[in-house]
């Protein structure tokens, strides 16, 4: 969709417009799926980013009937536009990368490299699109804007999971797991929030909650406060299973919660290892401990 965006605002507005009165019963649907699967899936508090691929499609058949009459349709936009759009264009390709070049220094700097050439890529080809388009050879221009996709994908996907680590807090907890000596018969259990699934997805280990999801429904009100009562109960069921088992517990904590249990009396635990540089937060670091050796 990369070299069609600038056509979306045409495409929302498309089942409104005249122009595309004998496409509009489909759009009206598309359009509907567009915006109620866009406005719930920014609403719900479990929201990620990849949850938006279920709407794409909506946005691709609203953009069809655009595209179709832009590159081989009839069209009643004067010449002047056209000219200005087309030689405009390329200039804001030119200042986006550069914008683009400078955000990816700061984040991802091994990315640079393949950037300049992608983006550099990607611009000679959709400015020869535009130059072709404004020459009246709109079937040329539309295979043009395609070529570009494929362009960045060759060159970009590749160089972006060599630099891109997407799981890499959880890689670096297995190995830190293998590194001591975790698994077998150790028991793997999240004090204060959900296991990491890709953990258990990739590395095979298997990380258990300390308090059941049906348990939890019963301490909590709302999706963002943690009463204070389920972080005693956590705190009581924790001491209890490091203390009172056959074999070796090993219990996963985040910072926080860590610092504000050790103030504890009755907390007493050994602490095996940190993992640090992961989060923004210092307070969403991983702190993994195991039970106090005896006195």
């Amino acid at each position: 969709m990369a070299p069609f965006m600038a056509s979306l605002p045409e495409a929302v507005a498309a089942p409104f417009l005249t122009r595309y009165a004998p496409q509009r019963r489909g759009l009206a649907f598309a359009l509907t799926w567009a915006v109620i699967g866009t406005g719930f899936l920014s609403a719900a508090a479990f929201k990620r980013p990849h949850y938006l691929l279920s709407v794409v499609p909506a946005y691709c058949l609203l953009l069809a009937p655009v595209i179709d009459r832009l590159f081989f349709g009839v069209l009643s936009t004067a010449n002047r536009l056209v000219r200005v759009t087309c030689y405009g264009v390329p200039l804001l390709l030119a200042a986006g990368a550069v914008v683009g070049g400078f955000a990816l220094q700061k984040q991802y700097p091994l990315l640079l490299g393949p950037y300049v050439f992608a983006s550099a890529g990607a611009f000679l080809v959709w400015t020869a699109a535009c130059l072709t388009y404004v020459r009246g050879r709109r079937t040329a221009a539309f295979v043009l804007s395609n070529l570009g996709v494929p362009l960045l994908l060759l060159v970009v996907w590749p160089a972006a999971s060599k630099a891109i680590e997407v799981n890499s807090e959880a890689e670096a907890l297995a190995a830190a797991f293998r590194e001591h000596g975790i698994g077998g018969d150790d028991e793997i259990i999240s004090a204060d929030r959900r296991p990491n699934a890709s953990l258990a997805f990739y590395s095979g280990i298997q990380i258990h909650r300390l308090i059941n999801e049906n348990e939890i429904a019963g301490f909590r009100h709302d999706r963002l406060t943690v009463s204070e009562l389920l972080l005693e109960e956590s705190a009581r069921r924790m001491q209890e299973r490091l203390n009172e088992t056959e074999h070796r517990v090993i219990v996963i904590l985040h910072a926080k919660y860590y610092q504000m249990l050790s103030r504890r009396d009755d907390f007493s635990v050994q602490v095996l290892f940190r993992l640090d540089g992961y989060h923004d937060d210092a307070e969403d670091e991983l702190v993994v401990v195991t039970s106090a050796p005896p006195v």
